[in-house]
């Protein structure tokens, strides 16, 4: 498919050995040049578009000779607008909510931390859930989605890995269950930003 006011390269395979030096690529309506891969494959850059399905077939100039014509639908651009929450641990398992626009339910993506590459799951038209993945420094990375196609969706997304909570004491050990009691947690690599919540249970 292609995205609504946007250029790609595609890639077009033929069954027969019709890719010649006089061939173009017409995507629709438009002429385009080819870079010929193989005999059997070659590769155009489409046109802006802002209709919702295009043709594609490839045309020997010389004999007119053409090839049979394929569809591919047009789609809104996909958009990515903001990433919550914008930071995690360095050990990674921080489920990660991409929001945008134009996310396609069913379609397979992924979300790229730096250099990493993790699994992205669209849960609605606005959505993307990934779960972050480890890193080996406490530093700040950029966010992109990369749909199946290749693509890259970028807005300078930033997620920042800190380093893992440690907890060593509690103060006072003790609690009263009638009033409410103000009590002190010590540990390392608490943040000033950081939003944490305490699970409290019976012994």
């Amino acid at each position: 498919f292609l995205w609504l006011d946007d250029q790609l390269n595609i890639t077009v395979y033929l069954e027969s050995n019709i890719a010649h030096t006089d061939s173009v690529c017409v995507i629709a309506g438009h002429t385009s040049a080819i870079r010929i891969l193989s005999p059997q494959a070659v590769t155009c850059l489409s046109p802006r578009v802002n209709q919702t399905e295009i043709e594609v077939h490839l045309e020997v100039l010389e004999t007119q000779v053409k090839s049979n014509a394929l569809k591919l639908p047009v789609l809104p651009r996909m958009i990515v607008n903001s990433i919550s929450p914008s930071l995690g641990a360095v050990s990674g398992g921080t489920r990660v909510s991409i929001s945008g626009n134009s996310f396609t339910l069913g379609s397979t993506l992924q979300c790229l931390f730096g250099s990493i590459r993790v699994s992205g799951t669209i849960v609605s038209s606005s959505k993307v859930v990934c779960v972050s993945p480890a890193s080996t420094l406490p530093i700040e990375s950029t966010v992109q989605v990369v749909e199946h196609s290749g693509r890259y969706i970028s807005n300078d997304l930033r997620f920042t890995f800190h380093k893992d909570l440690q907890v060593y004491s509690i103060f006072p050990t003790l609690l009263s269950t009638q009033i409410p009691q103000q009590f002190t947690i010590h540990g390392s690599a608490f943040l000033s930003n950081l939003y944490l919540t305490l699970d409290y249970s019976s012994v």
